[in-house]
């Protein structure tokens, strides 16, 4: 029998995927002012979403956190260490990378998380919708608690465990409530569409007049608390990334889209495989083409998210794994 695919959450994944993939290419190729405000409104909500999007598939599974998760981020920690020494070597400065497991590179910190959350879901697990308010409460406690220590070195990710855990926990929640689709595309459809899109224009004129101002860093979920960035500050990304969510939840098409579709289905790949993929092409003759050129970011972007949403690299990804019974 085949499972019958959630077309909406398949092309709000394949949609959340590119936005990834343009977000590091602009943060290796965006040299201008137009650019970096592109790279906030996208670090806005593209995170947060993705972690609803992964709550909202979550299982209790602890099983799958050692056959699949684990080995999938030791495999590509290695890789990315790998591919450093590897690059420093062919450059003629060759450097042993300061190997540690414990501390995600770059983008590895969503797999560390990932784990984290599907180790904690049966704490969270509940059907009763008081007890779910009672735990998104004191997942937004704990993230704003985090930014009480200064120690953001980046330990297994877990300041960003505990500032995105509210949205995976909503995902979560949302699939066994359905409470945020059935009032946004049953009950409402024609307003809410049309309040959705206004929320959207603002959102978009918001971070365009204020977005020079505001620093990416504070859109990382892994800064402490400071002169510049404050719990107000914590608080306001906070209802950004959930005002994304529900225009994101109200505008993507409920219908099989071929091409995004396939990202969609495919979106563990391109995550994992597109940040290797970028190690290399800053170091090719690519940047002196592109660098501020933002037709040739989107094209690249466009590029790597169909290249390796091919179905081969889900199928390698598939290998990786320990077998459990």
């Amino acid at each position: 029998m085949i499972k019958e695919r959630n077309h909406l959450f398949d092309n709000m994944k394949a949609l959340l995927i590119f936005l990834v993939v343009l977000g590091h290419v602009l943060s290796k190729f965006g040299t201008t002012q137009e650019a970096s405000v592109l790279y906030k409104i996208i670090f806005s909500f593209h995170m947060p979403a993705f972690l609803f999007v992964s709550g909202f598939f979550a299982k209790i599974d602890p099983k799958r956190v050692l056959a699949k998760l684990f080995p999938l981020y030791i495999v590509f920690q290695s890789l990315q260490y790998l591919e450093i020494y590897l690059i420093s070597l062919f450059t003629g400065h060759p450097k042993i990378p300061h190997v540690q497991f414990l501390k995600p590179e770059w983008t590895l910190w969503y797999l560390m998380a990932l784990m984290v959350f599907q180790l904690l879901l049966p704490v969270f697990d509940t059907d009763r919708l008081k007890k779910q308010i009672v735990f998104l409460c004191t997942a937004l406690l704990l993230g704003l608690a985090a930014g009480l220590t200064p120690d953001t070195d980046n330990f297994m990710a877990m300041s960003r465990v505990f500032v995105f855990l509210f949205f995976f926990l909503l995902g979560y929640y949302e699939k066994k409530s359905g409470l945020l689709r059935a009032f946004l595309r049953q009950d409402h459809p024609s307003l809410s569409k049309a309040v959705a899109a206004a929320a959207g224009f603002l959102l978009v004129l918001f971070l365009c007049t204020y977005g020079r101002t505001i620093p990416a860093r504070s859109l990382f979920g892994t800064e402490s608390y400071s002169d510049i960035y404050t719990v107000q500050g914590r608080i306001l990304a906070w209802i950004l990334a959930f005002l994304w969510i529900l225009v994101l939840l109200t505008w993507i098409p409920d219908k099989r889209l071929a091409l995004i579709g396939t990202a969609g289905r495919n979106t563990l790949p391109i995550y994992l495989f597109h940040s290797l993929t970028l190690l290399i092409l800053v170091r090719t003759p690519l940047p002196g083409i592109i660098n501020g050129n933002m037709a040739g970011i989107l094209i690249l972007a466009v590029v790597i998210t169909a290249g390796l949403s091919w179905s081969g690299f889900d199928r390698m990804l598939r290998c990786i794994k320990i077998p459990v019974k």
